[in-house]
């Protein structure tokens, strides 16, 4: 970890299997994170700069993806390192588990109005 680090999220799926990891630094220097990506991978796999964008993505091969970007305005330099099969799976729980919690209000709103009308 880089000391200028703010931010470390952790996504595994409901089974235990990592999905993602993202670090996050406060540096507008994109090559904190990226030289020692570089010096274990080699070069990128794509290389996007524009103007608002600085990406650097690896294609690793056991379904590994890292992608160290910048986009303006934020003043951060993020990597998100990814397994491309597993983050499929944590993405439709998560959906799976908004949705729960979202039936869960409605029903409980709905439980709500029918005891106060039961209380006139």
């Amino acid at each position: 970890l880089i000391p200028q680090g703010y931010l470390l999220e952790l996504g595994y799926t409901s089974d235990g299997k990592f999905a993602s990891a993202q670090y996050s630094i406060t540096t507008d220097n994109i090559d904190q994170l990226v030289k020692p990506v570089e010096a274990k991978y080699g070069k990128p796999n794509k290389v996007i700069d524009t103007r608002l964008d600085n990406i650097r993505r690896w294609n690793l091969d056991n379904n590994m993806t890292i992608s160290i970007y910048r986009s303006i305005p934020d003043t951060g330099i993020h990597m998100l390192i990814k397994d491309d099969q597993n983050i499929q799976k944590f993405n439709q729980e998560i959906q799976a588990a908004k949705t729960a919690e979202a039936e869960k209000e409605e029903e409980d709103r709905i439980n709500s109005a029918i005891h106060r009308n039961e209380a006139f």
